[in-house]
């Protein structure tokens, strides 16, 4: 029987208005998943046998059964239930304990007038040990799913991973591919390989519902969806991930993108990477948070491509801090509805590289733009800092090492946190600190030079940091107390490429550079070789 707890239709924009996809091929681990909206384009699929026949279809620890009802039933918790044939399911497939469900090169279908598998209050690994193979679901029923993944049980989590070989058949009436909602406790959609694929013509899509409790973390992978439409509107949805509260609540719905790949498009298409709803005009607790992967939108014609549309931004926040953006973006977010008190739409961008500008609204307080020569623009965080001190609290961030030298004030510390090039000559003010916090990079660009003038305080490379000269960096300084330059160990520098004036050679006391003239070497050694080397009476 079918697991079903008041789903409701999905309404993305305030209204039942979705539709399901036309087609989609979906893969883990580099294999597909399909889902047709017309029964018919699955032709050429490999003949099933039906459940009850007289072959053994499945099995659990080597003993085999005539049903995978039977094989399921016999599986202890954590076992793996493995196909033997391919088998057609006429009624939905319920899962109600932890198993790892592996076709092993064939074929699962399940022609359910409902849902196609129902996973609840357990933990559902999808998983294909063999070279082809498919799961099909022809689910008829107007609130199906072909995954509806459930949870009922406080302080219970239900998951579904889907690393395999996956193919899903629906009809025209299904909500999504994937739905994961809970009254209780959590649900979790894992995703770390393989592909999604949606292709036709006519009807919106949603590959994957994230509803009431639930989680989606993509690690992995490929949604490439692609629906046209005969003309534009804002109901020709292709979504990528859908978060919607389909039972009058909608609250406690997180997507993670953390890696792979969505492609989102079609002729005339409403191409969006995620959407937020609102349900009954209640939503709470609704986060998106996009950390790596790549985004290609490819809306053609008079189509338009977002990476985020939501109902009303006060109730749902999302941040971009890596990935790369490209495609015909129209703009990164759509807000179906504003409110004047969120001034960045919800959505807040730290990081990332885009191949449009991004809108100052939606930068982090401490995000700088690199334009590249491509021209793609790369958001960082500012990566040069304001300091009270060696190990003083950071005042503020800035863009470049000559921003933060006009805005100390009463401060004297310039520390570079994170990788950084320096692209334009700078000498370091009188009395100033400039040093690389461990793990941070600075590299001089070629051409450039770096001057540690003789009355600022030193250049420091900290332990951890590393220093990289391509240009000339110039050490003034005739003493540790001012004008050196300070190397630490575990750090890294070649202290070969430092440059000194003319008529001074370079000395050093411990881990401290700076110069003394030629005038007041205390020796000179002569190497075989012709070379010379000055040495000053406090040298070490």
């Amino acid at each position: 029987t079918t697991v079903v707890a008041n789903k409701g239709e999905v309404a993305p924009d305030g209204e039942n208005d979705a539709q399901p996809a036309t087609k989609v091929e979906t893969v883990n681990t580099g294999e597909e998943i399909s889902v047709y909206t017309n029964p018919d384009e699955a032709n050429g699929i490999a003949p099933l046998t039906n459940e009850g026949s007289t072959v053994n279809v499945a099995k659990v620890n080597g003993t085999e059964y005539a049903t995978l009802a039977e094989a399921i039933e016999a599986a202890k918790s954590g076992d793996t239930v493995t196909l033997l044939t391919n088998i057609r399911l006429t009624e939905t497939l319920t899962i109600t304990k932890d198993i790892i469900l592996d076709i092993s090169g064939r074929t699962l279908t399940v022609a359910a007038s409902g849902d196609g598998i129902v996973v609840s209050n357990a933990e559902l690994t999808l998983a294909n040990n063999g070279d082809a193979g498919k799961y099909i679901f022809e689910c008829s029923a107007g609130n199906s799913d072909g995954i509806y993944l459930y949870n009922t049980e406080d302080g219970k989590t239900s998951v579904l991973n889907l690393n395999s070989n996956i193919e899903i058949l629906v009809t025209s009436t299904v909500n999504s591919a994937i739905h994961a909602f809970c009254e209780k406790g959590n649900a979790i959609v894992n995703i770390n390989a393989g592909k999604i694929t949606a292709s036709g013509s006519g009807k919106q899509f949603k590959a994957i519902h994230i509803d009431q409790n639930a989680t989606l973390n993509m690690n992995g992978g490929e949604l490439d969806l692609n629906i046209d439409f005969d003309s534009y509107s804002d109901n020709n949805d292709v979504v990528g991930v859908l978060i919607w509260g389909s039972n009058g609540k909608q609250e406690n719905c997180s997507v993670n993108i953390k890696n792979g790949t969505f492609k989102v498009g079609g002729r005339n298409a409403f191409a969006q990477v995620v959407q937020v709803g609102m349900s009954n005009g209640y939503s709470k607790n609704c986060n998106v948070n996009i950390s790596g992967g790549n985004v290609v939108l490819n809306p053609t014609e008079n189509g338009t491509g977002y990476i985020y549309a939501t109902y009303k931004t006060s109730y749902a926040t999302a941040t971009i801090s890596g990935g790369n953006v490209s495609g015909n973006v129209t703009a990164l977010v759509i807000p179906y509805i504003t409110v004047s008190e969120i001034t960045n739409d919800g959505l807040t961008v730290s990081g990332g590289t885009f191949s449009t500008a991004v809108d100052e609204k939606y930068l982090a307080e401490d995000a700088a733009v690199k334009v590249n020569t491509d021209g793609t623009h790369t958001i960082m965080t500012k990566p040069v800092e304001v300091w009270t001190g060696y190990t003083g609290t950071k005042v503020a961030s800035y863009a470049t090492i000559a921003e933060a030298a006009n805005n100390l004030g009463k401060n004297k510390w310039i520390v570079v946190a994170k990788d950084y090039t320096l692209t334009e000559n700078f000498t370091i003010p009188e009395g100033v600190f400039l040093d690389i916090a461990g793990g941070a990079t600075l590299t001089v660009a070629e051409g450039v030079t770096l001057t540690v003038a003789a009355n600022a305080k030193r250049l420091g490379i900290r332990t951890g940091a590393a220093l990289i000269n391509h240009g000339t960096i110039l050490i003034c300084g005739t003493s540790n107390a001012n004008g050196y330059v300070m190397v630490q160990s575990g750090s890294t520098f070649d202290i070969n490429t430092l440059s000194v004036p003319e008529g001074y050679f370079l000395s050093s006391n411990g881990s401290n550079y700076y110069v003394t003239e030629n005038s007041k070497a205390f020796f000179e050694i002569t190497y075989s070789d012709g070379k010379t080397k000055k040495i000053g009476r406090d040298d070490s």
